[in-house]
């Protein structure tokens, strides 16, 4: 019997309701990516994108937002659209 075919949630109408939860949490693979995507090294995209949440946890880097309080950093807030979609942690 083939498995049935789970259909890919489409953010395109969604105004961001995971980019804003509080800790948006960052595994080794998530860094990588974004480091690929920005064309810089792991070390960096640390830096740059992330910040430590207790003593091992790494987390998005988050900004003002006018709807949500925070949201996370690469959020555009006035298109109310993600910039890093292809690039995005598996979290979202």
């Amino acid at each position: 019997m083939a498995k049935a075919k789970t259909k890919a949630y489409d953010c395109s109408k969604c105004p961001g309701f995971c980019c804003s939860y509080p800790l948006i949490e960052l595994g080794k693979r998530d860094i990588k990516r974004l480091a690929d995507h920005f064309d810089v090294t792991v070390a960096a995209a640390t830096n740059r994108f992330t910040r430590l949440e207790g003593k091992r946890k790494r987390v998005m880097r988050r900004k003002p937002d006018q709807h949500f309080g925070r949201i996370c950093r690469f959020f555009d807030t006035k298109k109310r659209q993600c910039t890093i979609y292809d690039a995005r942690p598996k979290t979202c």
